[in-house]
């Protein structure tokens, strides 16, 4: 049998997330967001951002 490479994770910003994925989202990938208005969108993607700055990585928001 094969082992399996883990892809390296980044973390979400957010610990009860990071702790479902098991560590956080795969790295090097595209992410879209999505949901109702109130949701938490924003404020998720702000907690990425957040969490990526202080990892020194560099961070874009559209």
């Amino acid at each position: 049998m094969t082992e399996r490479k883990k892809q390296p994770v980044v973390t979400s910003g957010i610990a009860g997330l990071d702790e479902i994925l098991c560590g956080g989202l795969p790295a090097s990938n595209f992410y879209i967001v999505q949901g109702d208005p109130g949701a938490g969108k924003t404020t998720a993607a702000l907690q990425f951002l957040r969490a990526g700055v202080a990892a020194g990585e560099r961070c874009i928001y559209v």
